[in-house]
């Protein structure tokens, strides 16, 4: 495989900061009267921390700008994606307020409630999705019932008088199994080739095709999804438990590292962290699931000896940037 010089991006979305001296339409000069209406805004919401709660909107009206901030949340959304607002005197205002300013423009770009809207529907989704269904479940088949060579989904059917169910769960369980397939090499891939345009993986990991694909790097991510078409030729009774199990000690570690790197909460921290090592230590009960702890300490290990080998290689210079700063 011939290797070429990394896919240089283009489009509205991609600039450098050469291509910003050349023009000042992302640069929006407050008027007056945009001024006058900050300043009415500041002095009704004065004496309000600006991050115990979100700005609304009907809170920091921008009437005078209606207007500009149509085009400004599509250009955002679909040109550069960002302007710098220019006329504001900082030295009018405190920190506080400076905040409250921040949050208020911030309101007519965002909602920020999507958040914490995002995040009760996570639970909410568990509760219907998961719960829901073991409750169904355990409702129409007691739990000492269940066979675990058979799908709980197709017994609940089959008792429901629905004669193709395990068709119907095994079409289901092989799409959602494609997809995540393909979402693993795009994503595995396309993280392999950006490691190694850092010089934190090997560079034959950032050769790409014609195309301008990172063939290489998904290549490599595909053979090594083989490994577990081979584990499921070998040992097909305990290949599931044992390549969940691995899985779950990287989440594992992943949110140990999270929680160790946020120490702003350290009782609410460490409870985290006290709970994942119990997840951990909850692993070496079974025989099938302590098989993660074995190959654990050596994919560390390897991972290790890889960084450090890897560490002094000096970065690639790919020639372009995104989110450069416009100062020369």
């Amino acid at each position: 495989m011939t290797f070429q010089p990394p896919y240089r991006p283009s489009g509205r979305s991609v600039w450098l900061g050469k291509d910003l001296a050349q023009t000042d339409d992302w640069i929006v000069k407050l008027s007056p009267a945009t001024l006058e209406e900050i300043d009415a805004s500041v002095s009704r919401l004065r004496g309000r921390n600006a991050y115990d709660a979100p700005v609304r909107r009907e809170e920091f009206p921008l009437v005078t700008m209606a207007d500009e901030l149509v085009r400004m949340r599509q250009k955002i959304a679909t040109g550069r994606g960002f302007f710098v607002f220019r006329g504001l005197d900082r030295d009018r205002y405190c920190d506080n307020e400076l905040g409250l300013i921040f949050r208020g423009f911030g309101a007519h770009f965002g909602h920020e409630p999507v958040l914490p809207w995002a995040t009760n529907g996570i639970v909410y989704r568990i509760l219907i999705f998961y719960i829901g269904a073991l409750a169904v479940i355990m409702s129409l088949v007691p739990w000492n019932q269940i066979d675990p060579g058979m799908s709980p989904f197709v017994l609940v059917f089959d008792r429901i008088g629905i004669p193709v169910a395990a068709d119907i769960v095994n079409l289901v369980v092989i799409t959602a199994a494609m997809s995540s397939c393909n979402s693993g090499l795009y994503s595995t891939g396309r993280m392999l080739h950006a490691l190694s345009e850092i010089g934190q993986a090997p560079s034959a990991l950032g050769a790409i095709n014609r195309r301008h694909l990172p063939a290489a790097a998904i290549t490599v991510s595909a053979a090594l999804m083989l490994v577990g078409v081979f584990l499921n030729f070998l040992v097909p009774d305990q290949v599931f438990i044992w390549v969940t199990s691995v899985a779950l000690i990287g989440t594992l570690w992943t949110w140990a590292i999270i929680m160790l790197a946020h120490r702003g909460y350290p009782v609410a921290n460490w409870l985290v962290v006290g709970f994942l090592i119990a997840v951990a230590a909850l692993l070496s009960v079974e025989p099938g699931t302590r098989v993660a702890l074995y190959v654990a300490p050596i994919w560390f290990g390897l991972l290790g000896v890889a960084y450090i080998r890897m560490k002094p290689r000096p970065r690639q210079n790919v020639g372009f940037a995104v989110g450069q700063s416009p100062s020369p």
